[in-house]
């Protein structure tokens, strides 16, 4: 029987990659969770706007969990959501780090806390070959950059391509394929100074 996973989801394109190769490991992912600012306007990670990383959540099948938090109180919000993860029985959280061990060691740690383990499916693999095995499959990212009048914000938004319905049966589906074409046009209206490029 396969392990029940929840995917710690930014969006990327290293996200996508880690994600398809659980699913293609045999892992049950139940939820993608989602870390967004105290607003829920922006994510951490990639400053994604809701509606775009709803999109991808729908093209793959899997329920978005959005968690919002300050850097203040991020680990206890995020560890909230790992507990009630484990209360459901999950028993494992996937993450798409490749090679940061503060990153690494901060997951364990925050696992667990709330009795999960963390598998990093990337993890050590060479940043590059990990490129050219996400294009292989068929996957893009469409790379995004926001002009705000606090900071800016680069994001890749990986676009589901059909290598995911090899793996993702949800996302052969019409609406499913309709969600995954979103992001050019979604991103362009999330911001009016913004450039977009294919990756």
């Amino acid at each position: 029987m396969s392990q029940r996973a929840f995917f710690s989801w930014s969006g990327g394109k290293d996200s996508m990659l880690a994600l398809h190769r659980a699913l293609a490991a045999g892992w049950r992912v139940e939820a993608l969770l989602a870390m967004f600012d105290e607003d829920g306007q922006r994510s951490r990670s990639h400053a994604i706007p809701p509606h775009l990383m709803q999109a991808q959540a729908d093209a793959l099948g899997i329920p978005l969990v959005i968690g919002q938090a300050g850097w203040a109180d991020y680990e206890a919000v995020f560890t909230r959501h790992l507990q009630r993860f484990a209360a459901q029985g999950l028993t494992h959280g996937l993450f798409g780090d490749i090679d940061l061990q503060p990153h690494r060691d901060w997951e364990e740690k925050v696992c667990a806390a709330a009795g999960l383990r963390a598998e990093l499916p990337l993890w050590q693999g060479h940043r590059r070959a990990l490129v050219d095995e996400l294009l292989a499959l068929g996957y893009r990212a469409r790379v995004g950059v926001s002009m705000h009048a606090s900071s800016t914000r680069v994001s890749a938004a990986a676009s589901s391509m059909p290598a995911l319905s090899r793996i993702c049966p949800k996302a052969s589906t019409p609406a499913a394929r309709t969600a995954s074409s979103t992001p050019s046009s979604s991103m362009a209206r999330a911001s009016r100074s913004r450039w977009r490029t294919n990756w």
